[in-house]
């Protein structure tokens, strides 16, 4: 494994605190999985259909987590200042997820009748929630940037991700399911009674994710700004590697997301999927990402992140031009859509991984929540306008439908290759990202074409490696791999004391 440089501040915690505090963010991410999933994913554009939102509202709702990411830059401000990062995560999340309460009493009591005055609320009350989580985003960063020891991070973070894409699978076809069976079984119901339900399961996962989060122990205080505020905050941009990611990525999540929210309402409103298929479908990219996070995870480890973020890059760009093609027929339902949704998952897995790893590795260890909030911000705001930008793009086009080619049968599909076009501008910035240690592009691609290579990359049990060590030599690499171990005896010194793995 390639040795990088120690930029994160020290934990302070022995080994077996730190494996007892990264058990406890997974279990703790798997209920925040299930709130974010059932007040988001495909039942957020699924419930604003049902209220007869028409494609701009539609685009606002899609955009709203990523503006409320500008609250990030205060919430730098309070970590950096305030010092107590488990308390300003806890705090902010608590609030965050308790606005859904009055979203729920609120779709009771107006949501059957006055639809536009809901949405209204809704909006406010989605953004207010949103901003909170956002605060408490940027303090967790900072929080996990000093637990995880930087020689397990991709590994760590793809299993996480991994597990938590298994729970986005189980709860997501179980939702999907569960509308489709109330709306056969209660026919004479509104179908926002579904949706209600939901909302409070996902009040109650947000509630034991809370539980959990509590149980994690608060690092020491990171090192305080030192200097003015100003010259602070113009840090990041100043450091030419992260300004040059942050660019790249910025441009690629405003041309990402003109189509992102609209994959969903494509399946609903034009091809008139149940609900259940559009959660089997939203299970093949879970599993697809899963899978991408387990083995992406592992060749970052090894082979560094900039290859496998041109890699990814590259091949994202191209998928919604196959959204094209697709329609109602056997061939779409069966074959291509799902064909889509496995290999963007996959290949969304290891651009999101190894993006948030090289930010990871760039941010120093004063003043990294600056660094964070400046990635969130940037990428949440893009992704916004994006959102907004397809939004009213679709509300433009649709009656203008008639001069385009008869492939073109909706909206959604210029607005797929409108995406297209926009993401592929910043593949011409890929060969400006910096990361000294990585591998170059070509002996990545001799290395990943090597099969003898793979059995040292992933492991020689690939679906135990998460759980236990391929072989003496990778158990004796790291004290904190795999995190179900028990530490051996004398092993029990802070974890900034170890060095890491070359």
């Amino acid at each position: 494994m390639f040795e990088f440089p120690e930029n994160m501040s020290k934990s302070g915690l022995s080994v077996k605190q730190t494996l007892a505090a990264l058990r406890l963010s997974i279990i703790d991410g798997g209920f925040a999985h299930i709130y974010a999933n059932l007040t988001g994913s495909v039942f957020l554009p699924g419930y604003s259909l049902a209220l007869n939102a028409n494609s701009l509202e539609i685009g606002v709702l899609a955009a709203i987590p990523f503006f409320a990411t500008t609250a990030q830059f205060f919430g730098s401000y309070l970590v950096e200042r305030k010092q107590n990062r488990k308390r300003l995560v806890i705090g902010f999340v608590a609030v965050g997820r308790a606005m859904w309460i009055p979203v729920v009493l609120c779709s009771v009591w107006l949501g059957g009748a006055q639809t536009s005055l809901f949405l209204k609320l809704l909006i406010v009350l989605i953004f207010a929630s949103h901003v909170m989580g956002s605060i408490s985003g940027v303090a967790w960063l900072s929080w996990m940037a000093g637990l995880v020891p930087d020689e397990i991070r991709g590994r760590f973070f793809g299993l996480r991700n991994s597990i938590l894409g298994i729970v986005g699978i189980l709860i997501t076809l179980a939702g999907g399911y569960f509308l489709d069976w109330f709306t056969r079984s209660f026919p004479f119901l509104p179908k926002i009674r579904a949706f209600e339900i939901l909302f409070i399961l996902a009040i109650l996962a947000g509630a034991f994710s809370l539980w959990f989060l509590q149980l994690k122990p608060e690092l020491p205080n990171p090192p305080r700004l030192s200097g003015r505020l100003r010259q602070v905050y113009r840090a990041p941009l100043r450091e030419t590697g992260f300004r040059r990611l942050l660019i790249f990525a910025v441009l690629r999540s405003f041309g990402t997301n003109i189509a992102a929210p609209f994959f969903v309402v494509y399946l609903l409103e034009d091809l008139r999927v149940s609900y259940a298929t559009v959660g089997i479908f939203t299970m093949l990219t879970a599993v697809a990402d899963l899978t991408g996070m387990w083995i992406w995870g592992h060749l970052s480890d090894h082979l560094g992140n900039r290859p496998i973020i041109i890699f990814t890059a590259i091949f994202s760009t191209i998928f919604p031009a196959f959204w094209i093609f697709a329609s109602g027929s056997a061939f779409s339902m069966f074959f291509l859509i799902p064909l889509l949704h496995l290999s963007g998952g996959f290949v969304w897995a290891g651009y999101n991984l190894c993006t948030a790893n090289l930010v990871y590795r760039s941010a120093p260890a004063e003043g990294n929540s600056v660094y964070f909030a400046y990635w969130s911000v940037g990428n949440g705001v893009a992704s916004g306008l994006g959102a907004l930008a397809g939004g009213m793009l679709a509300q433009y086009l649709k009656g203008s439908m008639g001069y385009f080619p008869a492939m073109f049968d909706s909206v959604y599909k210029l607005i797929f290759l409108v995406s297209v076009l926009v993401r592929a501008f910043p593949l011409f910035m890929m060969r400006r990202l910096e990361e000294p240690q990585s591998l170059r592009v070509r002996h990545t691609i001799r290395v990943l074409l090597n099969v003898k290579a793979w059995p040292s990359l992933m492991g020689f049990q690939p679906v135990l490696h998460f759980f236990l060590p391929g072989s003496k030599r990778a158990e004796s690499s790291s004290l904190y791999w795999p995190i179900w171990r028990s530490p051996a005896a004398g092993s029990e010194e802070p974890m900034g004391e170890t060095k890491n793995v070359k």
